[in-house]
Order: C-alpha cells, then structure tokens, then sequence
C-alpha cells in the first residue's frame, strides 16, 4: 500500500513539475537610484520626437520601464531613449502638476518620454549594453512570492537512527520537488524558499545496514522511494540549502534496510533552487 502511495506522489510531482511555470521574477519596474543624481530630466514625446520645452524630473519614488517601442534618437549630439510610466506601478495620490520641470505626477502616468541614453545604459568591455547600475536600479515588491519547481538530487545524506550509528552516505537520489519562493528585498536577489520532494533513490546494502545480508563480504545495490522537505535561501550569488527527508526500501532486501522510514539530513552552499531569469542587461546580476 505505501508504495502505491509513493508512486501516485512521484507522478504527480513530475506532472505537476512539467506544466509549471518558471518563476518570472517580474520587477515592479526600474527606478532612479537615491544618490548624488536623485533625478533624471525627461521630455515629452511628441509623435516621437522630443519637445525640449516641456520636461518632467524623475525621481526615486516613481517607478518607469523601457517603451516597448524600444526607440532611440540623436538630438544636439546625444542619444535618447524612449520610456514610459506605468501607471498600475505608481501611486495616483502623487499631487497633480502640469507645468515644465516639475516632478512626473500622476498625469503623466502611462504616457512615454524621451531621456538621455547614458542615464539608464552604459557600455562595457565586451560591447554589452548594461543597465547603468550607478544611476537607477530594479525594485520589486517585498515579500512578492511564486510557485517553483525542479529536480532535486542530494549531495550526501546523514542517516539518524537505526539499529547503528548514524552514518553518512552517499546513496544517489532524484526528486521532483515542488516549493513556495518569497522575495526578502526589493533590490537585491535576495530570497527563501520552503519546498517538499518525492522521488526515486538508489541504496547500498550490507551486512551492516541491511538484517536480510548475513555476509560481511556481500554488498547489494537495491532501489526505494525518497521524500521529505527543506528550505533553501538565496544570498546573491549564494543559495545555502537544508534538506530532511526519509527514505523506504523496496523489495526483499529493502524491507530489510535497517534505515527504512529514518530521517536523514543533507544540506548545500551553492545549489541553486531559484533559476532566476536573468536580464541581459543586468549584466548577471
């Protein structure tokens, strides 16, 4: 009965785990970053092209995006980049203004401008186009969260209990594994991550692990089931993990395992659990 139960997890595990989506990592928008340039001067757009007399100032507390119509211009010697101001982004409270050089309010919300290339873009050794880290950064939501999902396999597991000690192993598992990811701040690649998996291990057998093998020179190789759970965090380039899980053998020799139904531990510095997407423009990161 059990492994009946196992096999029904496995399977919707693994279908559940090809109709998922990746997480998006969707950023509530780009901002200019609080610094010593706190805004940027943007001007309108007039069937694109710049009206020099009517500019608004960009500042941190509003969020704007690159324009879908991904334009770019020279005027006076400079290059120009389109952008637009999401108004599902912004806050409509923000004091209504109309007038040249004031700060972008709320009318200005879902209307596109011109500002200067360099103040969002900068060109590095390699000829890539990055975002100009120095002057405006992503913002997401804090606490924003998403379904993920993968495949698991644990580097080493340390097995409590028993008729033995507890030892560490190095039995090979692969688990589907399904999980909640929350982001821990608004700027950085910063997130946790709690998941549970199911799947299908390989175990070792001897005469000290296993009652059914009497011969102290016989090792068998058998299969079982693997299931559990972890959390695992992402501290920018960085994703310690910790992993609890119990494995059950199957067969004769697995109903003999000594560490059937037993809590085994495994943990990891760098498996990355996230498989953010990565902007090009980010530079990777």
């Amino acid at each position: 009965m059990k492994t009946k139960f196992y096999f029904v997890i496995v399977i919707l595990m693994i279908i559940s785990n090809i109709k998922a989506q990746e997480y998006s990592n969707t950023p509530n928008g780009l901002r200019v970053k609080k610094g010593e340039k706190n805004y940027f001067r943007i001007y309108k757009n007039n069937d694109f092209k710049i009206d020099t007399t009517d500019y608004r100032r960009l500042d941190p507390s509003v969020y704007f995006e690159i324009s879908k119509n991904n334009k770019e211009i020279k005027f006076n010697k400079k290059t120009y980049v389109l952008i637009s101001i999401p108004g599902v982004r912004n806050k409509s409270q923000i004091k209504k203004e109309c007038i040249a050089g004031s700060r972008v309010s709320n009318v200005d919300f879902d209307k596109e401008f011109w500002t200067e290339k360099e103040n969002i873009f900068v060109i590095d050794k390699d000829g890539r186009e990055l975002y100009n880290q120095d002057n405006i950064e992503k913002n997401y939501s804090r606490f924003s969260n998403d379904f993920f999902s993968g495949l698991l396999t644990a580097p080493f597991k340390y097995r409590f209990g028993g008729s033995n000690k507890s030892l560490i192993d190095g039995d090979f598992n692969i688990a589907p594994f399904l999980g909640w990811k929350f982001r821990l701040s608004q700027n950085k690649p910063y997130l946790v991550a709690p998941f549970i998996f199911a799947g299908v291990t390989t175990l070792k057998y001897n005469s000290t692990n296993n009652t059914k093998i009497t011969d102290l020179s016989i090792e068998e190789n058998g299969s079982g089931f693997t299931y559990g759970g972890g959390i695992s965090l992402r501290l920018g380039n960085i994703s310690p993990g910790i992993i609890i899980g119990v494995d059950q053998g199957v067969g004769n020799l697995g109903s003999g395992f000594v560490y059937n139904n037993k809590a085994w531990l495994s943990f990891s510095l760098n498996y990355d659990f996230f498989k953010l997407k990565v902007d090009a423009k980010d530079g990777g990161n």
